[in-house]
């Protein structure tokens, strides 16, 4: 509920509010790595990369195989210039998917 929430305030441009509201789900519902990851790509929209990798992180740690999450941390590593990292990731999202056309741009993107 709270990420919806979130998501109503980010769509309205009320971006205190939708933090707020992310952080609650965070903390209501710290199991759900979907809550992490609707949070980092909102913070990754309001170029917060370092906290949205953080969210993304903790997001993996309740699903290690999440293909969504690894992504996008590959893509904040990226972003981050942690070039390395963004490769390693998306080299072994590749072994898993290897004619996945987004992974190899953001590969060459890396």
């Amino acid at each position: 509920p709270d990420t919806a929430l979130a998501t109503f305030y980010a769509a309205n441009e009320e971006h205190d509010k939708a933090e707020e509201a992310f952080r609650k789900g965070v903390d209501a519902d710290a199991n759900n790595p979907l809550v992490y990851q609707s949070f980092a790509q909102w913070l990754f929209t309001r170029n917060r990369v370092a906290e949205a990798k953080e969210q993304a992180v903790k997001g993996l740690q309740t699903l290690p195989d999440s293909r969504e999450l690894r992504t996008l941390r590959a893509k904040l590593a990226r972003h981050l210039k942690s070039y390395e990292e963004a490769e390693a990731e998306l080299d072994d999202l590749l072994k898993e998917n290897p004619n996945n056309v987004d992974l190899r741009n953001e590969l060459a993107l890396s």
